[in-house]
């Protein structure tokens, strides 16, 4: 018996050490995610790139790279070890791709060796202030001055009549990046001065309620409080929730009132980083009827922005941060089927035509918000970024 229950137990450590072999051996395969992020982190620091803590939930910026978090199976040296863990991770993915209105993965991948060499002003410094305005690239900055020095040598009217190609590319550019029609983009000096366009546009009345966060933009809030003091609106400011967000609960109830006619919020408030839950806001926007502004300036560039997705009527972004393009550019977005339900507050005769001394009729797209002069280098150098 003792022979038979020594052989059984050095069977059973055998077994035993075999198991932990294979664990280990798995493990090494698959280093944490922690451990992934922080010597990412490290990595990054010591070669003096730029760091800037992600706007996106620690379960997606901690997975890693090869693992795409909806099918951790179809990635290279995948790690059965882990399967608790990604499918963890899966769920929060789903949960915060449904909130953010984002039809990919809500982390933006760059390589980032790539994009300093590309970029002239990473040689001489380390610049943290992208959310006001990026370093350009190379092709951004080349394209710019190019197109300037023409027209110092041929005239403004010249280069844009030889260049036209170019500066129609903006339109299909922005469509792609915000999966609309191209007839449903303008372009603009800036995200405020896009906004504020499209909302001193409105046909607001005497008690229309216009809802926005208590986190929104200061020029926003300007604009709100003029409308309330030149046309009798009012201004409701739903409070956050415990994470930050607007409260979902509380915009539910306030969308339900019958002089509810604006909800504006912004998609990344200029301060921190909060991530405004976007595409929960427009389906209460779309199941009360109500119109609805998104000031996305500082996601635009930083993370997929899908605007079929979100459903807003009105979208606007600055060229100058993420997009990494010159000041003095941006887009303003305004849906198809919403456009003729604003009343332009300025045209000229390149956003109408000007039919008789009597009449004119505006542009039957987005571009009725432009203007006949604008930005034509920064159009095309945009359009490059």
């Amino acid at each position: 018996m003792r022979r038979r229950g020594g052989a059984l137990m050095t069977f059973l450590y055998l077994v035993l050490f075999l198991s932990l072999v294979k664990r280990g051996a798995a493990s090494n395969g698959c280093m944490s995610a922690r451990r992934l992020a922080a010597s990412s982190m490290t990595t990054e620091r010591r070669s003096g790139a730029q760091w800037k803590e992600p706007n996106v939930p620690p379960a997606a910026f901690l997975r890693p790279a090869n693992v795409d978090p909806l099918n951790p199976r179809a990635a290279s040296g995948y790690c059965p070890s882990a399967q608790h863990r990604l499918t963890t991770r899966r769920r929060r993915t789903r949960r915060h791709t449904r909130l953010w209105g984002i039809h990919t993965s809500p982390l933006m991948t760059i390589e980032v060796d790539r994009v300093r060499a590309d970029t002239r002003g990473c040689v001489s410094s380390i610049h943290f202030n992208n959310a006001g305005a990026s370093l350009m690239p190379k092709v951004v900055a080349d394209t710019y001055v190019e197109y300037v020095q023409q027209e110092e040598l041929a005239g403004g009217y010249e280069v844009a009549a030889t260049r036209g190609n170019e500066l129609e590319g903006f339109y299909e550019a922005a469509a792609r990046l915000l999966s609309c029609g191209k007839d449903e983009v303008a372009f603009v000096e800036s995200a405020t001065r896009g906004w504020a366009l499209a909302f001193y546009s409105l046909p607001l009345e005497e008690g229309d309620r216009i809802i926005t966060s208590a986190a929104d933009y200061g020029s926003n809030f300007v604009a709100y409080l003029q409308a309330r003091d030149s046309k009798g609106a009012e201004v409701v400011v739903v409070p956050d929730d415990e994470g930050g967000q607007i409260d979902l609960q509380r915009l539910r109830e306030e969308a339900r009132h019958p002089k509810a006619r604006v909800i504006s919020i912004s998609h990344i408030p200029t301060g921190g980083g909060l991530v405004n839950p976007a595409e929960e806001v427009g389906e209460i926007a779309r199941q009360n009827n109500l119109v609805y502004f998104l000031d996305a300036c500082q996601s635009v560039g930083q993370m997929p922005v899908d605007v079929q997705k979100i459903g807003c009527h009105v979208l606007t972004a600055t060229g100058r941060k993420y997009l990494r393009g010159p000041r003095g550019t941006g887009l303003l977005y305004i849906r198809r089927t919403f456009l003729d339900q604003l009343v332009p507050c300025m045209l000229d005769q390149f956003g109408a035509l000007l039919v008789s001394e009597e009449s004119f009729k505006p542009r039957e797209d987005a571009r009725r918000f432009e203007m006949w002069e604008y930005n034509f280098a920064g159009k095309v150098a945009l359009t490059a970024a």
